[in-house]
């Protein structure tokens, strides 16, 4: 509806008491390096994405074809998925990033143990 724009302010109530020295409106929210993009302070680090599926120690795994899902972190521009045979990830069959809270895959082989990790990425750096 059309009307005063009031910034700061709801009715007579004043909710913001200070200077704003810089102020822009978009008619669309703004994606995340946007965001980012325009913030002059530090970058957070993204937070540490929580893995969700196929589960620890899983054994009923149907290879080749796994779907690996992780639930979505803060300030995030993207994930990087590392699959390796050996828990210290020094035998790596697969490092890829992805803007997705999931990756398929067909590089497994059947009967073999493998480990995965995700990582949450942005301009400032990784959630290790």
């Amino acid at each position: 509806s059309a009307g005063d724009l009031v910034i700061g302010a709801i009715g007579t109530v004043q909710r913001f008491k200070g200077a704003i020295d810089d102020l822009r409106l978009y008619g669309r929210a703004l994606d995340v390096s946007e965001i980012f993009g325009l913030y002059d302070g530090e970058v957070p680090l993204p937070g540490v994405p929580q893995l969700v599926a196929p589960a620890n120690g899983a054994a009923s795994v149907i290879v080749p074809e796994v779907q690996f899902l992780w639930l979505a972190s803060e300030f995030v521009l993207g994930y990087q998925l590392q699959l390796a045979t050996d828990h210290g990830f020094s035998q790596i069959v697969l490092d890829t990033e992805t803007s997705d809270i999931s990756f398929g895959t067909d590089v497994l082989l059947a009967d073999t143990d493998y480990f995965w990790r995700v990582r949450s990425l942005n301009t400032g750096g990784s959630s290790d």
